[in-house]
């Protein structure tokens, strides 16, 4: 359970703050925290391939191994033990997570397991606002502040900046591979797509310049839209133009994959976005 405080002058959390944001490392990683509405901050870790042993008695996510205690069937759902540590991990059926090892404060998520990987959202601190301040109460044990601030999709937390993970990013099809991805049912992109390794995507801010820049004057064009959750550890982020981290996907385009799909129609040049969805 989170840690008991005194009461102290605080407010729900803005709403501009809810989401999930991500930072940078110095070893290029990529770090990703969840505020929800439940006051609580999350460390999301991406979807992890698992892979499971003969008679689905152990179970291999990343680089740490596990053997189950309770439970049967291809899924992490029961418990496990963590070999290299002891800890026990109890995965319910509602999505929820509890890990319990001897002489550690208890901790517990939330999980998703999708096409062979599992992605989870550890919560580490409840979180309110006093002022300029984020106040964490961590499940740890302890309490500290940090001032923050919030500019559109960038949020600075004392010396740390972070950026607005997007709950979608797209993609322009010219009109003769939109209607290839819907009767195959999958594509390896564009032929740019295809030389590179990987399917190019942009986000809302980043779409309107790569249409200027890649598709300009071309009024045949369909904008695809594009759930990041479940592309799990196929979605790369990468520095690509202007220095800036676009996503790649890293496997083919499946027709499952679209969540809407719209034609991109041009006006006097310009390319005529859907209004209030975050489009520069």
């Amino acid at each position: 359970m989170l840690p008991e405080r005194a009461p102290r002058p605080a407010s729900a959390l803005p709403p501009a703050l809810l989401g999930r944001w991500q930072q940078v490392l110095p070893n290029g990683r990529i770090s990703l925290v969840e505020f929800r509405d439940d006051g609580i901050n999350y460390a999301v870790e991406p979807y992890t391939p698992v892979v499971f042993g003969p008679s689905e008695t152990t179970m291999t996510v990343g680089p740490a191994t596990f053997t189950r205690i309770f439970g049967t069937g291809a899924t992490v759902q029961g418990v496990w033990r963590e070999d290299s540590t002891g800890a026990e991990y109890f995965y319910r059926a509602n999505g929820t997570f509890n890990i319990g090892e001897p002489g550690e404060v208890d901790l517990f998520g939330t999980y998703i397991e999708r096409n062979g990987e599992i992605e989870t959202a550890e919560a580490r601190a409840l979180v309110s606002v006093d002022g300029t301040d984020l106040i964490f109460d961590v499940v740890f044990g302890g309490q500290f502040r940090v001032p923050f601030t919030l500019a559109g999709d960038v949020l600075t937390l004392g010396g740390q900046t972070l950026t607005r993970v997007p709950a979608l990013i797209f993609k322009i099809f010219r009109a003769d591979e939109w209607q290839h991805l819907r009767k195959a049912g999958t594509t390896t992109g564009a032929p740019i797509d295809v030389a590179d390794g990987y399917i190019h995507f942009s986000t809302a801010t980043q779409a309107a310049e790569t249409a200027a820049k890649h598709f300009a004057g071309q009024d045949d064009l369909f904008l695809i839209a594009v759930e990041t959750a479940p592309l799990g550890a196929a979605l790369k982020w990468e520095v690509s133009r202007g220095d800036a981290y676009f996503p790649h996907l890293y496997r083919e385009m499946a027709i499952a994959d679209v969540h809407w799909a719209q034609p991109l129609p041009l006006l006097d040049g310009i390319h005529q976005f859907p209004a209030g969805a975050g489009f520069d």
